[in-house]
Order: C-alpha cells, then sequence, then structure tokens
C-alpha cells in the first residue's frame, strides 16, 4: 500500500493564492476608481448648482427690465466670475405676455473624459 507524501505546500498552492490575490487587487482598486469617479463627479455637480444658483439669485435682484434680453443675461454671467472651465452660455428668453419670462441657460464643464451638461430654466415674473 501507498501512502501519499504529505511534505508542505507546493508550488501549485503558491501559485494559487498569488492569481486569487491579484483578482482580489484588481477588484478592489476597481471599485476605488469607481467610488473615486463618483465623488469628482458629485463635487462638479455642487459646484455647477453654486454657480447657476448665484446667477439666478442675481437675476432676482434686477428688475424685470433689466433682464429681458440675452445680452443683459451674458453681462450677468459674466459679473458671476465663473473660472474659464465652466461654460456658461443664455441659450434664449421667451416672453409670455410681456410679464413672464423664461431664460434658458446651459453650462457645460469637461474633465477628461467625463463632460458634464447642465440646463437650467429661469422664470422671472414682472413685478
Amino acid at each position: 500500500m501507498k501512502v501519499k507524501n504529505e511534505k508542505g505546500v507546493v508550488s501549485v498552492d503558491y501559485i494559487t493564492a498569488v492569481i486569487l490575490f491579484i483578482f482580489g487587487s484588481v477588484a478592489v482598486l476597481a471599485l476605488y476608481y469607481n467610488v473615486y469617479t463618483l465623488k469628482v463627479k458629485i463635487k462638479i455637480d455642487e459646484t455647477i448648482i453654486g454657480y447657476m444658483t448665484e446667477i439666478c439669485e442675481t437675476i432676482d435682484l434686477k428688475q424685470y427690465e433689466e433682464v429681458d434680453t440675452v445680452q443683459e443675461i451674458t453681462q450677468i454671467i459674466q459679473s458671476a466670475k465663473i473660472p474659464s472651465e465652466y461654460n456658461v452660455v443664455c441659450e434664449g428668453i421667451e416672453n409670455y405676455k410681456d410679464s413672464v419670462e423664461k431664460i434658458k441657460f446651459k453650462i457645460t464643464y469637461t474633465l477628461k473624459d467625463i463632460t458634464r451638461d447642465f440646463e437650467l430654466n429661469k422664470v422671472k415674473v414682472k413685478e
């Protein structure tokens, strides 16, 4: 009768352990990268919303007649001192019965291969 020789760990065991460790490490790194990318996107979104809020509050402080053209809205956008990485444009103004106007904004930000586009409609009522 032959008895199996149990001398310890063989190289196949080491190779298996290393392969499992590599797969586990890759999974953890992929998860970390996805969390980091999501964190960056959320930070960009937060910054864009802050700039859009600042522009909307400035429009609210103005009289209806002071914000009835795209040029006047563009001046407000330029006075907000938004960094050049953010592209903010007023896409147009729609007037309703000379007492309500809808102002359309678009803001774009590109970071490496991530492009974030936001659109906002602001309503200004003649008081």
